[in-house]
């Protein structure tokens, strides 16, 4: 689903020039040369390995989903997750899943620094990776109360989780708008809940949002647009109503599990259909 090895490339992890960068995009190549169909989750992941010399009839978006039924609005005032950690009289900023180096958390903890004093705005950081440690480390030295981290929740609690959050932060570093899609905005459409995005404001996620009006975008560094927009909706819990309910609209309708399903059931019956096309001709014609 990410495009390896260009993540590890973008990241600096992995040298461009190098033999082993080399080495490893090659190898990458084939494979994608020898493959009948190319499935990529995203349009600019597509326009990227056409633009790499793939032909582009080879190559299909099929865009990522969230089960629907596994992961649902849970309200506010029936929130258990949401009583047990205090946050019933809070508008909540939620982030969910991994603290990766593909995310931006600066332009998040600038904007909640902001809003330190507004004693009606929390935000709530659930899960573990590569950046937690350092996330933690900058809310410690600049007395960030709130602020509150949890670690992740087990699959029943998903929708709980998730729904604790008035709205949720997702981000991407733009350089990686090509290899990788934040994959945890999905969950958040199931669970009824805009989105504000941090990075490109060309990228995957942002036009979702701007097609779609559930959440706002932000360029990253723009802590002061975003403390501003999160201030906006809490003033206006119609409004971030209105962004909920779009948001499950659009998984419902455009990213939901059956239609995964039935574009993966119609991709492999075309593919399948193709594969005996040959032995049919052969068949007629020897008679």
């Amino acid at each position: 689903m990410d495009l390896f090895p260009e993540v590890a490339i973008e990241l600096e992890m992995l040298s461009k020039t190098g033999i082993p960068g080399k080495l490893s995009k090659a190898l990458r190549n084939w494979s994608l040369r020898k493959s009948t169909v190319i499935v990529c989750p995203t349009e600019m992941m597509a326009s990227y390995l056409i633009e790499s010399g793939f032909s582009r009839d080879r190559i299909r978006v099929m865009h990522h989903w969230s089960d629907g039924s596994e992961i649902y609005p849970v309200p506010r005032s029936t929130n258990a997750l949401r009583r047990h950690w205090g946050l019933q009289d809070k508008f909540v900023i939620g982030y969910s899943g991994n603290f990766g180096r593909a995310h931006d958390f600066a332009t998040l903890l600038e904007a909640a620094a902001l809003l330190k004093n507004d004693n009606d705005i929390h935000f709530l950081l659930i899960g573990g990776g590569q950046q937690r440690a350092r996330v933690e480390e900058t809310v410690g030295i600049q007395q960030l109360k709130n602020i509150t981290f949890k670690p992740l929740q087990p699959p029943e609690n998903i929708s709980e989780s998730l729904s604790a959050a008035d709205a949720h932060v997702v981000s991407l570093i733009p350089r990686l708008e090509h290899c990788i899609v934040p994959s945890k905005f999905y969950g958040i459409l199931a669970a009824g809940r805009p989105t504000f995005f941090v990075g490109s404001p060309d990228g995957e996620v942002a036009n979702v949002i701007a097609s779609t009006r559930c959440g706002e975008a932000v360029e990253i560094g723009e802590s002061q647009k975003l403390a501003d927009l999160i201030v906006q909706l809490k003033n206006s819990p119609e409004r971030c109503e209105n962004m909920g309910r779009n948001a499950r609209d659009v998984l419902d309708i455009v990213y939901s599990r059956n239609n995964a399903v039935q574009s993966w059931s119609d991709l492999m019956s075309g593919l399948q259909q193709r594969a005996e096309e040959p032995l049919q001709s052969s068949v007629y014609r020897s008679a």
